[in-house]
């Protein structure tokens, strides 16, 4: 049996608009300091919001984690899924990415619920359920696996 991996996944948004240098950059620094900490994920960027899952050590991804945290390029970030894995869903990929149009994102099935639920916990709105259910965040990673990694 494989050793006991952790995976993660969050949502946030960007404190300010990113052009795609600075999407770039945030890229290449991301894959090579994932392949020299053993981490494995995928990142998707549409209109201000990133969704990303990181795979893992746990001492690396815990590490990565707190950097994420306290990176200033975005905020309100919230942990939709965080648990034990024995076999990586993106293995091949240091970090795959993404950057979708509005348009785009509202053709990848359940999506725009998924993103709807997130701005409306960020936004207190009445009535907005206040966490994910691991399904649907599992759900929503392996349709984003399927549509863009194949």
């Amino acid at each position: 049996m494989s050793p006991i991996l952790k995976q993660l996944a969050y949502v946030s948004q960007a404190t300010a608009p990113l052009d795609d240098v600075q999407l770039l950059e945030i890229l290449n620094i991301s894959r090579k300091n994932n392949s020299n900490d053993d981490i494995t994920g995928f990142l998707m960027h549409c209109d201000g919001n990133f969704f990303q899952i990181i795979e893992g050590p746990e001492e690396h991804i815990d590490e990565l984690f707190q950097r994420l945290m306290r990176d200033t390029r975005h905020h309100h970030l919230t942990l939709v899924l965080h648990r034990d894995i024995h076999e990586r869903m993106f293995a091949q990929w240091s970090m795959a990415f993404r950057s979708v149009a509005i348009r785009e994102s509202e053709a990848i099935p359940g999506y725009s619920g998924f993103m709807n639920h997130y701005l409306a916990m960020q936004e207190d709105v009445p009535g907005a359920r206040q966490e994910f259910i691991e399904a649907d965040v599992l759900g929503m990673i392996t349709t984003l696996r399927e549509k863009f990694l194949g």
